[in-house]
């Protein structure tokens, strides 16, 4: 009856338009009717298509986990689960679960997958098409449905319906662009990210909170500042979105469709927390702080609630036998969510709802201090602190999704995201107080949706040549702390350009922007560090900085740390460590780092010596016309013998489609 009266509400909204339903308290609505399936068919173009004019965009999405949503092999294993639990129980949860993984898919009610639009997961025609988003207050219903729903849903009494355009309109983020392949239009839902919330907000048909993501930004202070999912999840990289030149709004960035996140090979994963040991002495309790440094929601935040964050203690004596380990989780832990389902297609465990067991997640900024008993903690004690970040915990791999122990090996390999060392004597490690490092610092970023718009003006202004405009509109926004409009404002005093030169205040704009966060100016003032630019040349900070704006994502930091790495200038030399960024700017395209990275194969530094990956490696800058990567891809077959040959060519052209250049 619930579900019918839904798909009233959503009729009576939208009659022209689809709508797919995105039920905050879990009530499954039936899927809207479909035109038919010829005709739908034509209605939703294929990624690939979009790639046609947006190559750099879609090289992104094709290696993000966007694209890889429906066909993971985590997600086919827990629907491979649901599937067979709705034909034996008569249910059609399996279905539900494309709503979020192949919202196409779902659409099509292609529970099979047997389209391709379903297996290309969370893709680009789906996103693009949303015009609005409707939120529609639902607790009367809830209320009706079961007397426990609106308690534990925490007032989340609502479904949020997304409008998707029927007419081919292609909707962004930013106004007043022309494209001569579809109509454009600007759509809030970037901007406010209620884009987002049509998936990661979602609650269990007993009102359990499965994916409560958006919510918990919705009351921090990021989202009270303005700064939304994209701010962090999508950061600007360079080059334009589309390859098509003269049209208007064409910028020299873009919004990364990489979407970073809590997947082990993301380099935000390395920024997201911190520990620290406060205090270790002989007469007291060791207290090791944990804090939640940058992530903008609870961490961890995931679905399904597979992902943990550990705090891993080790504590070592004087002759070096270990005399204590014990580990701190942090996640939310409810009942089992793959135990079996009731008549009704809803969790349970036993005959039991699916309950609520408790939440250990760092909130954003949230310092957690804790603590440790003092029996073992004397002179001459040492100890090591790590905080270990797993995707999805071994055993959930290998016990409820029934999956070998090979797969959990080489898709979720536990990730280090801070540790620190510690030596017991009768002294404080640490002098600062929990006072002082609970005391949050005040954010300041964008206070409203509207800033969007106006710095995309000054944006506009700036690259037409209106500097005075551009300076005026950065200077309004900057004042109320937009850290975009900070950066922009410092490179106009640092050329001079609608303000007189002023090298100070460029450089305190900067340092402004990059402390709280900005990718654009972290990367800027490694550079400057560098070249000694308006600053004294320091090789330390210029790496401190790249190294910042490295884990965020930021591609030419990424390679910059891999030679500051290699030629030991900054930081203490590692062939291993140069290699690792070397191959993390190499695998999204950057051709420099390509080149390098076949030379360390080459000479066997840091990698084993391998003339096949050497040469895949090397052939991509060497087709690009890199003179230095011809000679050295010439001298690389003479090592070779036929077989090699044979391996190395066949590889170089698996390497070519998955590893292009994106960098132009």
């Amino acid at each position: 009856m619930f579900s019918n009266r839904l798909l009233v509400i959503c009729q009576y909204l939208i009659p022209l338009l689809w709508a797919i339903f995105f039920a905050s308290p879990g009530i499954a609505a039936e899927a809207p009717q479909m035109q038919s399936e010829e005709s739908a068919r034509v209605a939703f173009r294929a990624a690939a298509a979009c790639g046609a004019c947006h190559s750099r965009v879609y090289d992104e999405w094709s290696e993000s986990w966007m694209a890889r949503s429906f066909s993971n092999a985590t997600f086919q294993a827990i629907y491979a689960y649901r599937t067979i639990s709705d034909k034996r129980n008569g249910t059609t949860t399996a279905r539900n679960c494309l709503r979020c993984h192949a919202p196409l898919g779902f659409l099509y009610q292609d529970v099979a997958g047997d389209r391709a639009e379903t297996r290309e997961g969370v893709t680009c025609d789906f996103c693009h098409r949303v015009a609005a988003v409707n939120v529609v207050e639902v607790s009367e219903d809830v209320a009706e449905v079961s007397e426990d729903v609106a308690e534990v849903s925490e007032g989340r009494t609502h479904i949020h319906i997304a409008e998707l355009s029927s007419s081919g309109t292609i909707y962004g983020p930013t106004a007043g662009i022309d494209s001569p392949a579809h109509p454009t239009e600007v759509s809030s839902v970037f901007a406010d990210s209620s884009l987002c919330a049509l998936c990661h907000l979602d609650l269990s048909s007993d009102g359990i909170p499965l994916e409560n993501t958006f919510e918990e930004w919705k009351n921090s202070d990021f989202a009270k500042a303005g700064v939304g999912c994209a701010n962090c999840h999508m950061p600007q990289q360079e080059g334009p979105a589309t390859d098509v030149p003269g049209l208007t709004q064409r910028r020299s960035t873009h919004a990364s469709h990489r979407f970073y996140g809590g997947h082990a090979n993301s380099p935000m994963l390395q920024s997201a927390a911190q520990v620290e040991v406060m205090m270790a002495d002989a007469s007291s309790m060791l207290q090791i702080s944990v804090r939640n440094l940058t992530v903008g929601h609870n961490f961890p935040s995931n679905g399904a609630h597979l992902a943990e964050l550990n705090l891993e203690i080790e504590i070592i004596g004087p002759e070096g036998s270990v005399l204590r380990r014990e580990v701190r989780s942090y996640r939310s832990a409810w009942s089992n969510s793959f135990d079996s389902l009731n008549s009704r297609g809803r969790e349970t465990q036993g005959d039991k709802p699916l309950l609520s067991a408790k939440d250990t997640t760092l909130g954003p900024h949230e310092v957690r201090i804790e603590k440790f008993p003092a029996e073992v903690l004397r002179g001459g004690v040492s100890g090591t602190v790590q905080l270990v970040y797993r995707k999805i915990p071994k055993q959930v791999v290998l016990q409820q999704m029934k999956l070998a122990e090979s797969f959990f090996t080489e898709n979720y390999e536990p990730v280090v995201i801070d540790s620190a060392s510690f030596q017991i004597t009768h002294r404080s490690i640490s002098t600062r107080s929990v006072d002082e490092l609970t005391t949050n610092k005040p954010l300041e970023l964008r206070t409203d949706a509207s800033s969007y718009v106006r710095v995309e003006q000054a944006k506009e202004a700036y690259e037409s040549g209106d500097y005075v405009k551009a300076s005026e509109l950065f200077q309004s926004q900057a004042g109320q702390g937009d850290l975009e409009a900070k950066h922009f404002l410092a490179n106009l005093y640092y050329q001079g350009h609608g303000v007189e030169k002023d090298s100070a205040k460029a450089l305190g704009l900067l340092e402004d922007a990059a402390d709280n966060g900005y990718i654009l100016s972290i990367a800027t003032l490694g550079a400057m560090y560098l070249d000694g630019d308006i600053v004294n040349q320091d090789d330390q900070k210029a790496f401190d900085y790249f190294l910042r704006a490295a884990e965020l994502g930021h591609l030419h930091s990424i390679f910059k740390v891999s030679q500051f790495y290699l030629n030991g200038a900054g930081v203490k030399q590692s062939s291993t460590k140069a290699a690792y960024w070397f191959k993390e700017a190499a695998i999204q395209g950057h051709l420099q780092a390509q080149h390098a990275y076949a030379l360390l194969f080459a000479q066997g530094r840091g990698v084993p010596l391998d003339y096949v990956q050497a040469y895949a490696w090397i052939n991509m800058p060497a087709e690009g016309g890199d003179d230095e990567a011809i000679k050295n891809r010439a001298r690389l077959i003479k090592l070779m013998g036929p077989e090699d040959k044979q391996k190395a060519t066949e590889l170089a052209e698996e390497f070519k489609t998955r590893y292009a250049e994106v960098n132009k």
